[in-house]
This record gives C-alpha cells, sequence and structure tokens, in this order.
C-alpha cells in the first residue's frame, strides 16, 4: 500500500491513471489486485501497529536499514494525509476558517465502523464545530466543498447534480479515494482532485 501511495504521486505529476498502473500491476498473479486501491492512506486499528511492531524488532536486531524501510511506509502514509489535507487548504483559498466541508465516510474503509488511525480525524478536530448527519444531501447542503474519505457504495450512486445545486460556488469536490467519475463531475460544475489522477481542475492546487 505503501508503494501504490507512492505511485498516486508520479501519476498525478506525469499524467498517468493510478487505476490504470494498479490494474496492471495486479496481473502479476505474484502480487494481485485484492489491496491496489488508490486512496488518502491505511487507517484501522491494527496496520499501523504491526508495521511499527516490525521496526521495533528490526532496531532491536540492530537492522538498522530494514528498520529504516518499515518506518518509510508509515512516513508515506502520514505523508499521503497531510498532502492531501493541503490540497483541500488551498483549494479554498488557503483557509478553511468559516468554510463547511461535507465529510462523506468516517471510517477507515467501507463495511466496517472502525475510525481509529483514520484521515478523517484531521479535520473533525472541534467537537462543537462539526455536525453529524446521516444524509449526504443535508450534509452538503451550503458546503464549500465534499470530501469522499470511505469508499461506501452509497457515494457512488448519489446524485451529484442535486448535490452542487445545494452547495456554495465555486463547489469543489476531492475524491480521496477515486471512486466517482470525474468527467461527470466536471460536466456538472465541480471543481475536481481526484488521488492519483493528473487530470485536476484546479487554479489553487499545487504540484
Amino acid at each position: 500500500m505503501g508503494t501504490l501511495f507512492g505511485l498516486d504521486l508520479v501519476c498525478e505529476a506525469t499524467g498517468a491513471d493510478v487505476r490504470e498502473v494498479a490494474h496492471a500491476v495486479g496481473c502479476d498473479t505474484r502480487i494481485g489486485d485484492k489491496f491496489l486501491n488508490a486512496s488518502v492512506g491505511f487507517g484501522g486499528s491494527c496496520f499501523q501497529k504491526d508495521v511499527m511492531s516490525l521496526v521495533y524488532l528490526c532496531e532491536t536486531l540492530q537492522l538498522r536499514q530494514v528498520a529504516d524501510y518499515w518506518l518509510s511506509v508509515i512516513e508515506i502514509n502520514d505523508y499521503q494525509r497531510r498532502r492531501f489535507a493541503d490540497k483541500i487548504i488551498a483549494e479554498l483559498f488557503n483557509t478553511i476558517t468559516d468554510k463547511k466541508i461535507a465529510i462523506f465516510g468516517f471510517a477507515f474503509k467501507k463495511n466496517t465502523g472502525d475510525t481509529s488511525k483514520k484521515f478523517a480525524k484531521l479535520f473533525c478536530l472541534v467537537d462543537k464545530l462539526v455536525t453529524v448527519s446521516d444524509n449526504p444531501y443535508s450534509a452538503a447542503e451550503d458546503a464549500h466543498a465534499v470530501v469522499i474519505l470511505t469508499e461506501w457504495d452509497e457515494f457512488v450512486d448519489l446524485d451529484y447534480g442535486k448535490i452542487y445545486a445545494s452547495m456554495k460556488k465555486p463547489a469543489s469536490l476531492f475524491d480521496g479515494r477515486l471512486i466517482i467519475d470525474q468527467d461527470k463531475l466536471r460536466n456538472i460544475g465541480f471543481r475536481v482532485f481526484s488521488i492519483g489522477s493528473a487530470s485536476n481542475q484546479s487554479l489553487n492546487l499545487f504540484p
């Protein structure tokens, strides 16, 4: 997964699509495609803990180079999160003060209620400023941006034309799971950033 996060960045810089790269890599039966999905970083209660356990073990055994390798997996994951957050802030004219951001998905992956080590927590820091909604349409009303952080199936089938009409303009959408058709969103009027894709439409997003 850490390797794929690095490929996300290369794809954005070179005009490639990380989905095509992941498909090609996944055709190798020694690797497979089960976990080759673009995202804003891994979360959950186990993966980071297990990797850090490997780092500790390697350091204890004085295997410095191996420890550095596993530590770099954590570092690229953290970088992926910070970079995505920085892009959102840049798109919103370098401030999120008095801005409403609709977060679609709080769990670290679909079909789970586990929210530990989740990227969404970087934004939802002050409880009194956070409103929880079970309706994505009401959540997006008067929002400056929609940020998709969990690949729930229901988010794919939403009426994004209806969502766009209810948002502040310019309306931005950040797809941190690469699950929505970018061209469809742009035709509606959204300013779009999809992770792992070079065709990001914004005057404010930096490379």
